[in-house]
């Protein structure tokens, strides 16, 4: 599927070295930043799984809790889940304490214990049926599925050079437009500006700042498989300018 590139670009052609300070670099200089995604197919989930049990005797809430997470194993196991990719964490165990009126903790009415398992689910024609047979089981309070793709890697360097690449051309358009030329490249970081105050400076199209915008990850906490995950990646690069 073909990618998408957005650019926020920003120019400054001439600083007063101490105009600013230590804020901004003190030479003529232009700025962009390029995010690109892609839509790619899935092909496992990382599947997130946390049991709680609470009573009011320690040794009966752990013996619980483990007998808890005996069966989401053997459910594992009978979904031929890979056991080399579960990782469980240590019993989690707290305290109940009765309060006063003073909200002052007195003795311990019972006991609270968790504990998660992570695991790696191949077969993702088998994705509902294993997260609603793990959701029937009592005490497992929170399933939670995350898909991704084995390209991962692959698709986000291709993202990254394609974006590098575009942002050359960016960049040589709009100094080429302003009667100046590109010196070299400063400097490149997947951090948007450099951590310099040149938003001062920006100009923001709505696209690109919707892009930046928080948003709920459209991939978690889904029954069915999706057709396709979105992967981005964001480059910034600073080039010096030509002096006149």
């Amino acid at each position: 599927m073909k990618s998408t590139i957005l650019f926020f670009v920003t120019a400054i052609l001439w600083i007063a070295p101490l105009s600013y300070g230590n804020d901004l670099p003190d030479f003529p200089f232009v700025s962009v930043t390029g995010s690109a995604d892609k839509e790619v197919p899935p092909n496992y989930a990382n599947i997130n799984v946390q049991t709680f049990v609470y009573d009011t005797s320690s040794t009966v809430a752990v013996n619980h809790n483990n007998r808890v997470m005996e069966r989401v194993f053997k459910l594992l196991k009978q979904y031929e889940v890979d056991q080399e990719t579960a990782n469980a964490t240590d019993i989690n165990k707290r305290e109940k304490r009765r309060r006063d009126t003073q909200r002052e903790h007195l003795e311990i009415v019972g006991y609270e214990v968790s504990r998660r398992l992570s695991f790696q689910l191949n077969e993702l024609a088998r994705y509902s049926e294993l997260v609603n047979a793990l959701n029937a089981i009592d005490f497992v309070t929170e399933v939670d599925g995350r898909f991704d793709t084995s390209e991962r890697d692959t698709v986000e360097r291709a993202l990254q050079a394609e974006t590098s690449q575009s942002s050359r051309v960016i960049a040589d358009h709009l100094a080429q437009s302003l009667g100046v030329d590109i010196d070299s490249v400063y400097g490149i970081s997947q951090d948007r500006n450099f951590h310099y105050g040149t938003a001062r400076f920006a100009y923001y199209d709505q696209p690109v700042s919707a892009l930046y915008a928080p948003r709920d990850n459209p991939n978690r906490m889904l029954l069915l498989v999706p057709k396709s995950i979105r992967l981005s990646q964001q480059v910034s690069v600073l080039y010096r300018l030509k002096s006149k």
